[in-house]
């Protein structure tokens, strides 16, 4: 296999016949930069930006895709109805962001996703966030935190302290560094994300997709999906990607 990050350079699809992953992003940020990252000669990514979390992604998804004439309902699900694209869902848990009810938002958790599966939609979802999957490419999660790398404080915490100890930071990563600096304020900007974040990760995909399977197999048995956490099936999507690379 290709590295995920090389463009193909041969056996390259037509521009008309590009293999294309429609995806709805809670984020404006990290989540689109990330994925049209995964661009290649074969695959095209096409971000929706800020279509929101849980039921209303799911909404903005299909009202969306229905209206541009791919997504169809059939035998109670929906189906693409055009060869050669792909939709995913992609948002978060966020438990407790900006004042919520934490039983109702993991009520809602739960009713999205298996609404998205019984609906046949493709859903990457993350709890309690993206940055989990970010954090993933640079170290393990260990077990003495896994109670703690529940909340996205946790990834936030980590990718800070990666960033601000880096032993050869990038001109773009030395600026930020001069003000006062975090995870959440400083590098999710589009321009330090990319310029900073993606640079460190790009050839880290394999290590993540690893890690994020291991974080899977370890709340398995949980019942509900927002009890699922640590984890994120963004790898799912990203393996997705990288198979129509």
């Amino acid at each position: 296999m290709n590295k995920p990050w090389e463009l193909k350079t041969s056996s390259e699809r037509s521009s008309e016949t590009l293999f294309t992953f429609h995806l709805f992003c809670e984020d404006t940020n990290s989540e689109p930069i990330y994925f049209k990252n995964l661009e290649s000669g074969n695959v095209k990514i096409i971000t929706h930006i800020e279509q929101g979390s849980m039921f209303k992604n799911l909404i903005n998804t299909i009202s969306k895709c229905k209206k541009d004439g791919f997504l169809k309902k059939y035998e109670n699900r929906y189906v693409v109805t055009r060869e050669g694209i792909e939709v995913w869902c992609v948002f978060d848990r966020d438990r407790g962001a900006n004042g919520e009810d934490v039983d109702n938002g993991d009520v809602a958790f739960d009713l999205a996703i298996n609404t998205s599966i019984s609906q046949g939609l493709n859903i990457a979802w993350s709890n309690d966030a993206f940055e989990l999957w970010i954090l993933l490419h640079l170290m393990e999660i260990p077990e003495a935190d896994f109670n703690i790398a529940k909340n996205r404080e946790y990834y936030y915490s980590k990718l800070k302290e990666y960033f601000e100890n880096h032993p050869n930071p990038n001109e773009d990563l030395k600026k930020a560094l001069q003000y006062s600096f975090g995870y959440k304020h400083s590098l999710k900007s589009a321009n330090n994300f990319r310029n900073i974040v993606m640079p460190e990760i790009k050839p880290l995909i394999f290590d993540a997709i690893r890690r994020a399977k291991l974080l899977e197999m370890r709340v398995e048995d949980e019942d509900d999906f927002s009890q699922k956490a640590p984890c994120t099936l963004a790898y799912r999507l990203v393996e997705r990607i990288l198979e129509e690379r």
